[in-house]
Order: C-alpha cells, then sequence, then structure tokens
C-alpha cells in the first residue's frame, strides 16, 4: 500500500488521569502513520503507528466532534477530524487496514494465560474454557459482539482487571460481586440499562468505567468503594448524582459528562483527592460554591452547559491548571479568577459586562483584566 495522505488531527493522550486532546500533524505512508508535532518537522516523528495491526476503524457519535478510533496491537487511539469530510477522508484511508471480524478458533493455550485478551475477536458468546484458568489476573473481551454474560463468570476470583467494553451487553450478570479482588471494571459503551446492586461489594475497585450505556441513574450504593479512584460514568442519561458520591474520598478522575444534569451536589466539596472533573455537555446552571474547596483539582472542563455565573470560590482552587468553560451563558466572570495562573477557554459567552476592548482579546486578555482587578 504506497497510499499517502496528509493532514492536522486532534489526538488524545494515553497516559495519566489528564488524558488531552492535542493537535498533531498526521502522515499516512505506506503502512505507517507518522505522527509530527508540527507539519514543518517530518523528519522527527513523536511516533508512529504500524497500521498492519490494525484491529478496527470506525467513528465515535456525533457528540465527540467528528471523532473516530482506532484500534491496534490492543491498543486504542482516538482522534477528533476538523470536520466531517475530514473524519470520512481519513476513515477511508485506514480502513483498508482493518482486519476482518470472522470468528476465530480460540485455542486452550490462550485461555490459560494470565492475562487473556480477546479483543477484536468477532465473538457473539462468552468463552467459557477460560472458567478453567485459576491463575487469570486480566481479561480483556472489548470490542467484540457479546450479548451476554454468564453467571459462572463469578469463580474467576483471581482477576483483576475485566474489560467488557464495546460489546453490546444490556445487563451484567450479579455473580461479578464475587471478584473481590478486581481492581477494574469496564462496561464502557454497551446497552446496559441497570446495574446489579450487589457490585457494590466489589470493594476494591480502583478504576469502574460505564459511560455511553443507557444508565437512568447512578446507585447510591456507588459511594462504597472507598479505594475507587476513577469513575467514568459519561453519555447516560443521569438527571442527578447523588449526594453520596461525597463518599468517594480517594477519586482522583470523575467524568459526568454528556448526561442531563442542571446541578452538582454540594457534597461535591468531599473529594479533596479530585484532580480532574470533567462536565461539559449537561445542563448545568450553576456551580456550588463548595467547588472551591477542591484544592487539588488541576482541570475542570464544564463547557457546553447553560452556566450564567460562576462562584467566587473558583479562585481558591490553586493548583488549577486547565479550565473550559467555553458555551455558556456567563455574562460576567469572578474576579478572583485572576488569582490563577490557569489555561482558560472561555469563548461564545456573551460577556457583557467586561469591556468590549478586553474580550477582543481572548483569554489572554481576560485573565490580564482580571488579575489587574486583585491588584
Amino acid at each position: 500500500m504506497s497510499q499517502k495522505a496528509t493532514g492536522w488531527l486532534f489526538k488524545k493522550s494515553q497516559k495519566g488521569f489528564r488524558r488531552q486532546w492535542k493537535k498533531r500533524w498526521f502522515v499516512l505512508q505506506g503502512s505507517d502513520l507518522f505522527i509530527y508535532k508540527s507539519e514543518a518537522g517530518e523528519e522527527n516523528p513523536l511516533g508512529v503507528i504500524d497500521l498492519k495491526q490494525v484491529q478496527t476503524c470506525e467513528s465515535l457519535p456525533e457528540k465527540e466532534n467528528f471523532g473516530f478510533v482506532l484500534v491496534a496491537a490492543a491498543k486504542e487511539y482516538q482522534f477528533r477530524a476538523l470536520s466531517e469530510n475530514g473524519r470520512n477522508s481519513w476513515l477511508e484511508k485506514l480502513k483498508v487496514f482493518s482486519s476482518s471480524s470472522e470468528n476465530v478458533d480460540i485455542k486452550d493455550a490462550e485461555l490459560m494465560l494470565k492475562e487473556v485478551n480477546l479483543t477484536e475477536r468477532g465473538l457473539t458468546t462468552f468463552p467459557m474454557g477460560i472458567l478453567k484458568n485459576t491463575e487469570l489476573t486480566t481479561l480483556n473481551l472489548s470490542q467484540n459482539k457479546l450479548r451476554n454474560i454468564p453467571e459462572e463468570i463469578g469463580s474467576l476470583i483471581t482477576i483483576k482487571k475485566l474489560n467488557l467494553s464495546y460489546n453490546e451487553l444490556e445487563s451484567v450478570p450479579s455473580s461479578l460481586s464475587k471478584l473481590t479482588n478486581l481492581l477494574e471494571l469496564n462496561l464502557h459503551q454497551n446497552l446496559v440499562k441497570s446495574l446489579p446492586e450487589s457490585l457494590q461489594y466489589l470493594t476494591s475497585l480502583q478504576l469502574l468505567w460505564i459511560s455511553q450505556n443507557k444508565l437512568a441513574q447512578l446507585p447510591e450504593w456507588v459511594s462504597n468503594f472507598p479505594n475507587l479512584q476513577k469513575l467514568a460514568v459519561a453519555y447516560n442519561q443521569w438527571t442527578v448524582i447523588p449526594d453520596s458520591i461525597g463518599l468517594l474520598t480517594s477519586l482522583r478522575w470523575l467524568d459526568i459528562s454528556g448526561n442531563k444534569l442542571t446541578q452538582l451536589p454540594k457534597t461535591i466539596s468531599k473529594l479533596q483527592s479530585l484532580q480532574v472533573l470533567e462536565a461539559f455537555n449537561n445542563r448545568l446552571e450553576s456551580i456550588p460554591d463548595q467547588i472551591g474547596s477542591l484544592e487539588n483539582l488541576v482541570n475542570l472542563k464544564l463547557s457546553r452547559n447553560q452556566l450564567s455565573r460562576l462562584p467566587d470560590s473558583v479562585g481558591k482552587l490553586m493548583h488549577l491548571q486547565e479550565m473550559d468553560i467555553s458555551s455558556n451563558q456567563l455574562t460576567d466572570l469572578p474576579r478572583s479568577l485572576g488569582n490563577l495562573d490557569v489555561f482558560l477557554e472561555v469563548q461564545n459567552n456573551p460577556l457583557s459586562s467586561l469591556p468590549p476592548e478586553v474580550v477582543a482579546q481572548g483569554s489572554n486578555g481576560i485573565k490580564k483584566h482580571l488579575k489587574d482587578l486583585t491588584k
């Protein structure tokens, strides 16, 4: 394959809690996709993706802003194009490398490994042979066509990481509660409508990813996870976040974006370990004053809501590095923001209370204006 294509894409970083979108220059040459920081520096790529190992390439929902996902060598890469035509053009070129999803034979030896990776294998039924594995620590069944998980999965008591994302599950078995050593449970992008109450006994959980399902509410018992560090419940149908979320005192990353929330509970102030709060694309009308208590917060995303004001307490977030409040109804900003050395995104707000010449200067000009007001 000798085709070549070039262009700008946004790529989501793959490390840490603060997974940010970064604009990169991409060059498709042969079966390699090169990643560069700038268009001019093509001799020094930041990285390269071997397209011979591509398993799937598909678009993300429209709410992901012309996004698409590429899975290669069991790694997931997320991209955003600058337009719908741009996304379609890249997909057309990259899908040439995508392997088929035909069912394949799974060897018994493969099921006896400590870490079993069966992603993108075209599975429609759970591989029951894996139940004989008494030393299993990691099971990845993502990117398949599974509709049911048998109750027998509860016998895999040594498992620590379970990935069932990108399937067609409408429910999960209550026997998951027997996996008391489980540290990570990923149910991202399924069709799950409710979670069994027995899951509250998974008290060792550190990561729970249940975003992009059909869950109508976040159960109160989610507060029973004292070790939970990362909770992703984005793009479901939540209208309320329970007050009990304040009991998740180990939580460092919380994604509640893409729901129907109109307010955040005051108890969010108790999440003293929280570093990243993503609540964009909801219906938030206000933010509780108590948000100023989140002293370890470094990234706050509140874009695409209906906020008309921000509390002065945001000026107490002294470790804040990035704050996105774009696309709201803000007419003014608290002077206390001038106390922060923060990357601020504030576009697409009325900001009628600020001098027009200040607004015209963009985020940097607005930050300087607010800082001057605090002197």
